[in-house]
């Protein structure tokens, strides 16, 4: 069934501008060959909301990251290099 049809799949972002500037970051980074931990990512994304005059009751909660990965669909969570690099010299 398409995405289109389907009942209930999630209410649309309250803050748009912030989710489009976060998004082209983590895709920056991980073009440089860098994972995104919720830590950066929470800090990025208030440091973003701190410009915005419209985000003044922005939280970046961890719920609220975890939604956001799930809203890009082209997203996933990837381990970092060092971890990947860790877990080949075991």
């Amino acid at each position: 069934m398409p995405r289109t049809k389907m009942a209930d799949r999630g209410r649309d972002p309250l803050f748009p501008q912030i989710e489009t500037q976060l998004l082209k970051w983590v895709t920056d980074q991980r073009q440089q060959g860098f994972g995104v931990t919720i830590t950066e990512l929470r800090t990025q994304a208030l440091s973003i909301a701190k410009s915005d005059p419209s985000a003044q009751d922005f939280k970046a909660s961890v719920e609220w990251c975890y939604a956001f990965f799930n809203r890009q669909n082209s997203l996933e969570q990837l381990k970092t290099q060092v971890q990947m690099i860790v877990l080949m010299w075991c």
